[in-house]
């Protein structure tokens, strides 16, 4: 059995007696801070923490990371934190400082988002679906729009359609919001945080054409004779049915689209593209194809924040969306890149105290967070 598995095991509870010994011993091998089992919980976390940090730089120093050692690495430390669910290291530093909880306590800490939408109408009608009551909103040229207990709005046939009065409507995200939403065709699509969709109660041409601002993640149902189509300022996404995210922010730039499966054409003004599963196209004016990790495109939907030698500044982008703060930066900004993951629901202090692992500070005033090296 190897060392990750009897970690696993003691940290889920499972370990046997004698696997606690042969766990022991790993760890206090070339350790500076032996392992007591006899340690109190919180001592042992800190110390297990430790280790496993310090072997989170020595995997990035000799250039041995894996996929697995990635999820062991991330799967340990979500449960020896509690509440911080991540691993994440600044590559361009050695790893020296330890992340505690109970370093300070912010007494105006900013909390998660959460399921949070407005919905407006094609007579221009707003429902703020967060506050609207669960059931059947409104019924629009046959077709039921019904908000459901889950964060998701759906559009359901529910009788003939009235061609004349057909209609588009937009679900708009604030920062710090995300909702699901159901089209009348039965595609699925995740919205994150900040983003919009325009899209007709129901498709009746030869396509199927939506508009996006912002970030979804797109479940398209099925139609070889009505090809789906996502607009965006930066470029165009034709399919046939698949799964694919496009994050298209006007404060990024370019627009990202990620194939999970199928196949996606994907066009830019002067330019166009087939890409496959697994593959990733940058567009602004060019198109730049690449094979990537999909889960770091889609960590978002899954409730994570997944970075992967991203720059300070696109972290705190993503932060700024979905806890709807204000980052503003004093003196030098640093310059290296930080890789791990981290949950999405845990408060935004929780996961600024990581920078902490290298010269990064911060501090919160109101709903306005200042970095400083």
């Amino acid at each position: 059995m190897t060392q990750y598995q009897l970690a696993e095991k003691w940290l889920n509870g499972t370990i046997t007696a004698d696997e606690k010994i042969q766990f022991a011993t790993w760890y206090n091998q070339n350790s500076q801070l032996p392992l007591d089992l006899g340690d109190q919980e919180e001592l042992l976390n800190k110390k297990m923490l430790q280790k496993i940090l310090l072997q989170v730089h020595h995997d990035h120093s000799v250039k041995t990371t894996s996929l697995f050692k990635r999820k062991w690495l991330y799967t340990a430390a979500a449960i020896l934190t509690g509440i911080l669910s991540i691993v994440i290291f600044y590559q361009t530093k050695p790893v020296t400082q330890i992340y505690t909880r109970n370093n300070k306590v912010y007494s105006h800490d900013i909390g998660p988002g959460g399921n949070a939408a407005r919905l407006t109408l094609s007579n221009g009608s707003t429902i703020i679906l967060n506050e609207a009551k669960v059931g059947n909103l409104v019924q629009q040229s046959g077709i039921a729009i019904i908000k459901q207990n889950n964060g998701l709005l759906s559009y359901q046939k529910r009788g003939e359609n009235d061609q004349t009065r057909l209609g588009v409507n937009i679900l708009t995200t604030p920062k710090g919001g995300q909702y699901q939403l159901l089209l009348a065709d039965g595609t699925k699509v995740y919205m994150n945080a900040s983003s919009s969709l325009n899209f007709p109660v129901q498709f009746t041409g030869k396509n199927r054409t939506v508009t996006l601002k912002g970030e979804a993640y797109f479940e398209v149902a099925k139609n070889k004779d009505k090809p789906f189509i996502v607009h965006t300022e930066k470029g165009n996404i034709e399919v046939l049915g698949t799964h694919f995210n496009v994050a298209s922010y006007t404060n990024e730039p370019k627009m990202i689209t990620t194939l999970l499966e199928g196949s996606v054409k994907v066009s830019s003004q002067h330019h166009s593209s087939i890409i496959t599963p697994g593959q990733q196209a940058r567009v602004n004016q060019q198109i730049e194809i690449s094979k990537v990790d999909v889960a770091e495109a889609i960590a978002w939907k899954n409730n994570l924040f997944i970075f992967d030698q991203s720059s300070i500044k696109e972290v705190m982008r993503q932060l700024e969306r979905w806890y709807d703060v204000e980052i503003t930066f004093e003196g030098n900004i640093p310059t290296g890149s930080f890789t791990g993951e981290i949950s999405r629901n845990v408060k935004l202090s929780e996961v600024l105290k990581v920078l902490q692992f290298s010269d990064v500070n911060f501090k919160i005033d109101g709903k306005k967070v200042i970095i400083t090296p």
